[in-house]
């Protein structure tokens, strides 16, 4: 018998797809019951509150899978400019152009778009991944020697140029624009 957290993080991984490859309204709990070969009552089980509610979870599991990536791929480097480098030469590497044609790396910012003005919960929870991606940057950069100040306003920065990356990779179906940002890092950081 499948332990039940298996049963959860099944549905959870597989909303999370459905959610990055089609959107969160062209998603429905019937689709995700099914492509996730698990019976519908465990998951009304694990997500009572519905489709919501799962969503909120999936975006929380992206957090936290992404903020360890993140402090991992970032952490052997001295300079802010080489850990950011660093991190979108990751992603152009490890995006296969199958994976972008899907619809890319995280379901965030397609559900922060697509949900802000019907759910506060669901946009809260994302604005907080963000915080959370922000505030790890943010401490590299003055672990390498910037102000709070500029390490805060290069963590911006750094999450709106990452999410400008995925969307032209997604929209050109190549990892191109992480290659281009990250050549274009040095002046970016160095002004």
């Amino acid at each position: 018998m499948e332990p039940k957290k298996d049963t959860k993080d099944i549905f959870l991984k597989t909303a999370s797809r459905l959610f990055r490859h089609q959107g969160y309204h062209a998603t429905g709990m019937n689709q995700i019951i099914k492509e996730s070969k698990k019976p519908k009552g465990s998951l009304y089980h694990f997500f009572p509150n519905g489709k919501e509610e799962l969503a909120i979870e999936a975006v929380l599991m992206t957090r936290k899978s992404s903020s360890e990536h993140l402090k991992k791929t970032i952490e052997p480097y001295q300079s802010p400019v080489e850990a950011i480098q660093a991190l979108f030469r990751h992603f152009e590497k490890e995006l296969d152009i199958d994976y972008i044609k899907e619809g890319g790396p995280a379901p965030i910012g397609l559900l922060t778009l697509e949900t802000a003005s019907m759910s506060q919960e669901l946009r809260s929870v994302c604005r907080d991944t963000y915080y959370e991606w922000q505030s790890i940057l943010e401490q590299k950069f003055i672990k390498c020697g910037l102000s709070k100040k500029v390490a805060a306003e290069k963590s911006v920065t750094t999450i709106v140029l990452m999410e400008g990356a995925v969307t032209l990779s997604i929209a050109n179906q190549s990892t191109e624009p992480f290659s281009i940002v990250s050549k274009q890092l040095f002046h970016l950081f160095n002004n």
